[in-house]
C-alpha cells in the first residue's frame, strides 16, 4: 500500500521522468522514442504499463524503488522500542500506534510543473529515544516533539530515496500532527532536492491529510 513519503517519492520520480525526457520527446505519450506503457513514459489509454510497472501520476514508474529501503525503516522502529527512555505517559499514547490515511493530498511544484496525489495507506507512530516521538512512514523516521495534543515536527530532518534511478532528497520545514480522540489532522511541508539524469531539480513539498488510529500498535 502506498503511504506518505513513498507517494512522494513515486510523484517526485514521475514529475521527473516527465522534466527530464520531455525535451527528448517523451513527455507527450507516444511521441517517436518513447513506448507507451514504458518505464519512464506514459501510462496507457486503460491506466496500466508493461510488467513491473506501476501508473504513477500518468507515468511508468518501478513503484517497488523505494519500498526497498529496508534498512531505514528498521533503524526506525529501534527508537520506537526503546524501553530505555522516560515512560510513556498518557500524553504520549494518544499518539502512539498506526494511523491510517482517511483524506488529504500531496503536492510536489518543481518550478516546470506540478502534481498532486491523493494520500493512503498507514503510518506509524513511536516513543523516540532523543525525541518524544518518531513517525515512520516508508524508508523515513522523522522526530517529534510534544505540547499537549500536539505533536511538532522537528525542522531542518532530511529523508531520501532513489526511485527509477533518480533520487529524492526531502528536507523538512515543519509541520504538527494535532490529536482529538482517534483521529488527527497532519500537515507538513518541506523542500526536495531532485536529481534527474545528472541534473538538480528544486522542488517543494506541502500535504494536508486527516488520518484515523486504527491499532495502539
Amino acid at each position: 500500500m502506498k503511504n506518505q513519503l513513498r507517494v512522494l517519492f513515486f510523484l517526485v520520480a514521475a514529475l521527473g521522468a516527465g522534466l527530464a525526457l520531455s525535451p527528448a520527446g517523451c513527455g507527450g505519450g507516444g511521441d517517436d522514442g518513447c513506448k507507451v506503457g514504458s518505464e519512464g513514459c506514459t501510462c496507457t489509454g486503460g491506466g496500466s504499463c508493461d510488467p513491473g510497472l506501476s501508473c504513477l501520476s500518468s507515468r511508468c514508474v518501478k513503484a517497488g524503488s523505494p519500498g526497498t529501503g529496508g534498512a531505514p525503516g528498521g533503524q526506525g522502529g529501534t527508537p520506537g522500542g526503546g524501553t530505555g527512555g522516560a515512560p510513556m505517559t498518557g500524553n504520549l499514547m494518544q499518539f502512539t500506534g498506526t494511523w491510517q490515511y482517511l483524506s488529504g493530498t500531496g503536492t510536489a511544484n518543481c518550478g516546470a510543473g506540478s502534481q498532486t496525489e491523493q494520500l493512503m495507506g498507514t503510518f506509524k507512530v513511536m516513543t523516540g529515544i532523543d525525541s518524544a516521538l518518531v513517525i515512520i512512514d516508508g524508508t523515513c523516521t522523522l522526530k517529534m516533539d510534544v505540547s499537549g495534543n500536539v505533536a511538532t515536527l522537528r525542522s531542518g530532518q532530511t529523508c531520501m530515496s532513489v526511485a527509477m534511478g533518480n533520487s529524492a532528497t526531502l528536507n523538512v520545514n515543519g509541520g504538527a500532527m494535532t490529536v482529538n480522540g482517534t483521529t488527527a489532522s497532519l500537515q507538513y511541508s518541506g523542500n526536495i532536492t531532485l536529481v534527474v539524469s545528472g541534473q538538480s531539480l528544486a522542488c517543494t513539498y506541502t500535504e494536508t491529510s486527516t488520518v484515523m488510529k486504527i491499532s495502539n500498535q
